[in-house]
């Protein structure tokens, strides 16, 4: 189905969108299946599935998902700092 249309920063998004293609291909050595969906989804105010940060009303969910090794577990607090690889 058509979803309305977003704000976004088209340059931004293209930069996600390529960084985590490249590290789902990175954690998929021997090949497997990236899936990219969007679905609209609605939150009331009480919603406790509504951030912190966001206003409640209609949204745009982006779920991107591979087949990868994932990551091991002595890595995860370190996955945000910029130069951590």
């Amino acid at each position: 189905p058509r979803l309305p249309s977003v704000n976004l920063d088209e340059a931004q998004f293209e930069q996600v969108l390529l960084n985590l293609g490249v590290n789902a291909r990175d954690a998929m050595p021997q090949g497997g299946v990236i899936r990219i969906s969007l679905i609209e989804v609605w939150h009331a105010a009480d919603d406790p599935a509504l951030p912190a940060w966001a206003a409640p009303g209609h949204w745009i969910r982006l779920t991107f998902t591979d087949e990868g090794r994932g990551i091991p577990p002595d890595k995860l607090d370190r996955i945000f700092e910029p130069f951590f690889t």
